[in-house]
């Protein structure tokens, strides 16, 4: 890590988070950074071409960090690491400052990060390397400064889970996955025309302007729920290092964005819109479950006496002492049984045991088997 001297030295200020959000940050990162060959297909390379902004926001006694990437082929990423630590500690007298670099070099993974922002460069350590970031010769960038907060507002919000909106996501499998909000109505369909246009409504309670946006649906499900290895996707990567989930997606600035949330970070992918979109397109009123009506009954009291029941009392369920390890394997647990309720449209269950089922369906159709960390994960539910 930066020593005293390297930061007086090179007047650097560091940024510095320890624990799953900065693995998760430097994960995110690493995938945003990596290129796809439009040669070879499924082969991925290490972009250098891309940009970096850093930028620490202090808040009474709250200090984040917003990384923002540009220069990934789909999307745009912007991650914010909540409660981080700085050194030096007098930040109090700026509320903002900035860095930017465009020439990125490799990041390792690891549970410790450390940001340095000079007026010369950026920093980038993990436990592994230490790497001092050199932009490529631009007398126009400025790599610390004071910097005034861009606030962008969604022109379409809209809250969500992860199983919820793969459910929707699956629904334009093939084709395009578009957001409109249109006559005071939100809705997803899949860019078709006539007969071959699907349309989803969604529940608006607030009033909406009319906007419009679309990304291929293959773009969205490679990033987010891809499984190959060397190009995983952000949620089955993420998942494998703490809970995950997806809160929020919508339209920002004519893109659709999708929000992730974690320990202590959120992370915002805005993807490259689409052009040619069907701007034909009428939004059905959203169906609205009716509760069913309470009969009314007659008290309890009339029927029982309740002097003469005896209540025995339910004995303690103490609760389970899992490991980091097993914890990580439930997640993976979890996202099996998540990807089998979406396939089949089937609601989704809290039971650990229904997760191993559909978790070992999954090994078995891969040709695998169940591990001896599943076996003892198992014998603990």
């Amino acid at each position: 890590m930066l020593t005293n001297e390297e930061i007086i030295q090179n007047k650097v200020t560091v940024v510095n988070k320890t624990g799953l959000a900065s693995a998760a940050t430097l994960s995110l990162l690493e995938s945003a950074m990596r290129a796809e060959s439009v040669q070879i297909p499924d082969t991925f390379y290490r972009s250098d071409t891309g940009s970096m902004e850093l930028l620490v926001e202090k808040s009474g006694t709250t200090t984040s960090l917003v990384l923002a990437y540009e220069g990934n082929q789909h999307f745009d990423l912007e991650v914010t690491i909540r409660d981080v630590t700085t050194r030096p500690v007098g930040l109090d007298q700026r509320k903002y400052f900035a860095g930017h670099v465009r020439s990125l070099m490799h990041i390792s993974i690891g549970n410790v990060m450390e940001f340095g922002v000079a007026e010369t460069g950026i920093w980038i350590n993990t436990p592994e390397v230490n790497h001092q970031l050199t932009p490529i010769n631009d007398n126009s960038i400025c790599y610390r400064k004071q910097y005034e907060a861009h606030s962008v507002t969604p022109s379409v919000a809209i809250k969500t889970t992860n199983v919820n909106f793969r459910a929707l996501l699956n629904k334009c499998k093939g084709d395009t996955f578009c957001i409109v909000s249109k006559d005071n109505r939100i809705g997803i369909y899949n860019n078709g025309v006539g007969e071959n246009q699907k349309i989803t409504p969604l529940p608006s309670s607030d009033h909406v302007s009319d906007h419009m946006a679309g990304v291929d649906h293959l773009v969205i499900f490679n990033s987010l729920y891809r499984r190959k290895q060397s190009c995983m996707g952000a949620i089955n990567k993420l998942s494998l290092l703490g809970d995950v989930d997806i809160v929020e997606y919508g339209i920002i600035e004519g893109r659709v964005y999708v929000m992730i949330e974690g320990e202590d970070y959120s992370a915002r992918l805005t993807y490259h819109s689409m052009s040619g979109l069907n701007t034909e397109v009428e939004i059905p009123a959203a169906r609205i479950k009716k509760q069913p009506k309470r009969r009314a009954t007659r008290a309890i009291s009339e029927y029982l006496e309740i002097s003469d029941v005896s209540i025995e009392p339910l004995p303690e369920v103490e609760p389970i002492d899992f490991t980091a390890e097993e914890h990580a394997r439930l997640n993976v647990w979890e996202r099996a049984h998540e990807e089998w309720c979406v396939s089949r449209d089937q609601r989704y269950s809290n039971s650990r045991a229904v997760w191993f089922s559909h978790y070992s369906m999954m090994l078995i159709r891969r040709g695998e088997a169940p591990d001896e960390l599943d076996v003892t994960i198992m014998s603990k539910v």
